[in-house]
């Protein structure tokens, strides 16, 4: 495979260096022009032909389905904000991301989990603050 690379990259100083023999661009340009032309009369990539597979008897075709995935930390938080009162008591976001990993198949981080915490709290759905005894945010829901 080297012994190709190497001859290839000597054809490749040999044109270089018959380019720029020319001082013109022009010349330069018609001739790159040229060999471009010569080299798309050549068929690079070897045509494949197309395999009849035939169908297996009594298969019935169906959509290929995405295998069971946990919860995005996204899903699994508007969840908890909709349909719980979980954000009722205020939460660090320690305590987030160890609630979805316990009650969600998956594992989540608290980087992962922070980011949408965030983008509640600037959508105004949570509201976000420090804790005066640990000096962490904290998320809870807004007062109705």
């Amino acid at each position: 495979m080297s012994k190709h690379l190497e001859k290839l990259k000597h054809q490749l100083n040999d044109i270089a260096d018959a380019m720029n023999a020319f001082q013109s661009e022009a010349v330069q340009i018609k001739i790159i022009d040229r060999l471009l032309q010569q080299f798309d009369h050549w068929n690079v990539t070897p045509e494949r032909k197309a395999v009849d597979v035939p169908p297996a008897v009594g298969s019935v075709t169906k959509k290929l389905r995405k295998p069971d995935r946990p919860l995005g930390a996204t899903r699994i938080i508007q969840k908890l904000l909709v349909t719980t009162d979980y954000f009722e008591t205020p939460r660090s976001l320690s305590e987030i991301t160890a609630y979805c990993t316990e009650h969600h198949e998956g594992i989540y981080y608290t980087y992962t989990v922070s980011g949408v915490l965030l983008k509640l709290a600037k959508q105004k759905k949570l509201i976000r603050s420090v804790s005066e005894a640990t000096k962490l945010y904290t998320y809870r829901k807004p007062a109705p």
